[in-house]
């Protein structure tokens, strides 16, 4: 065994006899790294021993090329559907292995285009378990997002706000937490009900109109939370109604009205 360059001297010897078309022919060979490393292996254990063919185990395979076992056969196969080298199988039983060689004649290669390799170079990981959530967007379920704690996720969509209905008390309330990009507690909770309120109350004593351009507000200090690092409005329409406090000057009341009252009995 050489242990550095300086052993490797002509007059020593140990060296492989292969013909310079040869090379200018594996120079220009479509191989991936792995077939190189087998088919120089090869010619090691054939031309460097002066022979045309040597039986070669698959485990002297991977530890002459340092390609794991699993994968040497695959790619011999590879090189042998290509007719580069070739097998001779050796008899049936322990101990008893296939003779390769190389396959001088480059004109029966398979040179025309380069064949994938059918081993992957490492070990593909097992595919990732989707959850659907949208018929049109799947989300990794190992992976959720963080999101605040406050308010339990419903429902989660991509797309903007549409376009709200001024005389609904529960479009304002969608689009409030569409800014803050979750829904929101269902209705038929103690918080939805409470979220309900708010929202009709809101548009009974400032108008619709007037409580939207406040959304505006809202998205803009959500979006400074989030740049801050921070978690962001966990609960947007107690957050509106102080907004719109603040706004008007004026403190709102428990909800009388008679569009309070009917959006309530709706619930119940």
């Amino acid at each position: 065994m050489i242990e550095g360059g300086a052993d490797i001297q002509v007059e020593l010897g140990n060296w492989a006899k292969v013909h310079n078309g040869i090379l200018e022919k594996l120079a220009k060979a479509k191989l991936d790294g792995r077939e190189a490393k087998c088919l120089f292996f090869l010619l090691r254990m054939t031309y460097g021993k002066q022979e045309k063919q040597h039986d070669i185990s698959l485990s002297l395979w991977a530890e002459g090329t340092d390609i794991d076992k699993r994968h040497v056969k695959p790619i011999l196969d590879q090189l042998i559907q290509r007719r580069i080298i070739y097998r001779v199988d050796g008899k049936r039983g322990r101990g008893n292995t296939a003779i390769y060689g190389f396959n001088k004649y480059f004109e029966q290669w398979d040179n025309e285009e380069k064949v994938p390799s059918t081993v992957p170079n490492k070990k593909v990981p097992p595919t990732v378990p989707f959850v659907e959530t949208d018929l049109e967007e799947k989300v990794p379920s190992t992976v959720p997002e963080k999101v605040p704690s406050t308010v339990p996720i419903i429902e989660r969509k991509a797309e903007k706000p549409a376009a709200a209905d001024p005389n609904d008390p529960m479009a304002l309330m969608r689009l409030a937490y569409q800014i803050v990009s979750k829904f929101g507690p269902s209705t038929a909770t103690e918080k939805g009900k409470t979220n309900l309120a708010i929202a009709c109350n809101l548009i009974d004593r400032y108008g619709f109109m007037a409580c939207h351009r406040m959304l505006d507000t809202l998205k803009e200090r959500n979006a400074a939370m989030i740049r801050a690092n921070k978690q962001g409005i966990g609960a947007p329409m107690p957050y509106l109604q102080t907004l719109m406090e603040d706004e008007q000057g004026k403190a709102i009341c428990t909800p009388q009205s008679s569009t309070v009252n009917f959006a309530l009995e709706e619930l119940v």
